[in-house]
């Protein structure tokens, strides 16, 4: 126990001399300021990817290049609740139906604040079954806008294809004319 003891000893002492010939060196040489700034060590690369709860600020604001997605600054805008989301998602969210269904139908039952859809009582149920009315109502009215878009398409090809086989057409009916005309001389 006591060789234990004095070894220990032995190697603090000899820590705090070393120590105590460092700083000494650090004085004579250096000011102060800069001892105190070489302790730190210094990352010489920068990060680029932006990771955790406010990568997207990060990314938009410009202290980082992109997230660790691969979304960069140009894939995000500032919505009106000022927050940093992504134009994609947004486009995508702004066109789904049932949450337009569930607005219009709080509008137009007169709803304000916050108020269950569905449940037990018989506002909710009223507003669920309200919800469902309007949300097939757009249902029908997305598959009418769709049929008529394939045939605007279809007329539109119709009308190419007609285009082109027009002079083809002009020629082939001249051919025939001569033809008959060349019959009609003999």
């Amino acid at each position: 126990m006591r060789k234990v003891a004095k070894a220990v000893k032995a190697r603090t002492r000899k820590v705090t001399k070393v120590t105590k010939a460092m700083k000494s060196a650090k004085d004579s040489t250096m000011p102060k300021a800069l001892t105190a700034m070489k302790a730190r060590k210094i990352n010489p690369r920068k990060v680029k990817v932006a990771r955790g709860r406010y990568r997207r600020s990060m990314v938009f604001q410009g202290k980082r290049e992109r997230t660790g997605g691969g979304m960069k600054k140009e894939d995000f805008y500032v919505n009106k609740k000022g927050r940093v989301v992504s134009k994609k998602r947004s486009a995508v969210a702004s066109k789904m139906l049932w949450p337009r269904a569930v607005r219009q139908a709080r509008t137009e039952l007169g709803f304000a604040g916050f108020f269950p859809l569905g449940g037990k009582s018989v506002e909710g149920r009223a507003f669920l079954e309200k919800a469902k009315s309007v949300h097939a109502q757009f249902k029908r009215e997305r598959h009418d806008t769709k049929r008529e878009q394939s045939n605007d398409k279809e007329a539109v090809v119709q009308d190419k294809a007609k285009a082109v086989s027009a002079p083809y057409k002009a020629e082939e009916s001249n051919d025939k004319a001569e033809q008959s005309c060349a019959k009609v001389e003999q």
